[in-house]
């Protein structure tokens, strides 16, 4: 078996292809400069998504002295407990009741039953059916109207 040593090492001017600029500065040659293109403006609104929704949501109503209580995702190890289509969040007002929440975005709400999946449809009934308040909003100004319009 033969020992292949040490790599010879390429030349340098073969090395300083692949970086014309580079090579350019080394030479103290003058270097093109190349001008960034110019971003077009935005034409589309920037859309929040769903979560960054919620965690704005949940803080103005604590900031209401609300209680809120997050469901979904940890109660997904307790998943034979829980009802499917259950509200995003619950709020308890205090001096004024209970409200089930669930916050989508807003381009869900042309769209039928307000982009509501049929389960989710399916706990929305169950909610009226015990008289307990149920909504749909779909930006931070509605979740605050609901609230105020519970406590009255």
């Amino acid at each position: 078996m033969k020992h292949e040593g040490v790599p010879r090492r390429k030349k340098l001017s073969n090395e300083l292809k692949g970086f014309p600029t580079m090579a350019s500065i080394m030479k103290g040659e003058a270097v093109n400069k190349y001008k960034r293109r110019e971003r077009k403006p935005r034409t589309t609104k920037n859309v929040m998504g769903e979560k960054a929704l919620e965690k704005r949501i949940i803080i103005a109503l604590k900031m209401k002295k609300c209680e809120v209580a997050k469901s979904g995702e940890q109660s997904t190890y307790n998943s034979h407990f829980v009802l499917n289509g259950m509200s995003d969040l619950i709020v308890f007002i205090p001096n004024g009741g209970v409200i089930f929440m669930e916050v989508k975005q807003e381009k869900y709400r042309t769209q039928r039953n307000g982009g509501l999946r049929a389960s989710q449809v399916k706990f929305r009934e169950l909610c009226k059916r015990c008289n307990l308040r149920y909504v749909v909003v779909y930006n931070l100004d509605e979740a605050r109207k609901a609230v105020d319009d519970e406590s009255i």
